[in-house]
């Protein structure tokens, strides 16, 4: 009897404990991502407007930009922001798929943090020129509006998402994904992206056709 009891004590809070936890975690996230803002933008006071030259699982890994030798994000800002603010508390690892989402193509476990040394992405266009295929970095300045630029982003949605299933293709889509992202004017919020439905992450992600300062 005493057993059924908790039992059933136990199905009715685990809810609430769940939700706490997603509570918490989504906070330290969020908290990470302001604090490595105002490094960053310390970084770019000291180095002429210009963000940090740094790989990514996303940019590095995925979309393999020839950016050989460069070290990751959070080596180059080593001296900079503490290790602990790389690590979002609900990083659960990345899985990027084929287009048929099939077969996931590259797999990060058990999570990002300790993979690759940071749960999130980067916006490597701030130093990459994607038309030129070279190492460019951009002045903060010449973004028109850094209030709707992604700097960082955890490295993927359904961390602070039903974490079931990870193939993206077999969620349901009234859950659409949300990113807790760090803009380049500094502020950090979580986001869902518009284009959501089409489970793709590109250039539109980083940057909007009338807000990209590339030629």
């Amino acid at each position: 009897m005493v057993i059924a009891i908790i039992a059933i004590l136990a199905a009715l809070l685990f809810p609430t404990f769940a939700k706490a936890k997603w509570r918490s975690n989504n906070s330290v996230c969020l908290s990470n991502l302001r604090q490595l803002g105002i490094v960053m933008q310390g970084y770019a006071e000291d180095n002429d407007d210009h963000m940090p030259v740094g790989a990514d699982s996303y940019w590095g890994d995925v979309v393999r930009l020839p950016t050989a030798g460069t070290p990751w994000l959070n080596v180059v800002m080593a001296d900079r922001a503490p290790h602990q603010l790389w690590k979002c508390p609900a990083d659960l690892g990345f899985r990027w798929w084929n287009s048929t989402f099939t077969v996931a193509t590259t797999t990060y476990s058990p999570s990002c943090y300790v993979s690759r040394g940071q749960s999130y992405d980067y916006n490597l266009l701030m130093v990459w020129d994607p038309v030129r295929q070279r190492v460019a970095p951009l002045a903060v300045a010449q973004v028109k509006t850094p209030t709707d630029i992604v700097l960082l982003k955890d490295a993927h949605f359904s961390w602070h998402n039903a974490n079931s299933p990870r193939n993206p293709k077999l969620r349901d889509l009234n859950e659409p994904p949300a990113w807790n992202c760090l803009f380049l004017d500094g502020h950090a919020e979580r986001r869902t992206p518009a284009w959501h439905l089409t489970y793709t992450v590109d250039i539109r992600s980083w940057w909007y056709d009338q807000n990209n300062p590339r030629p």
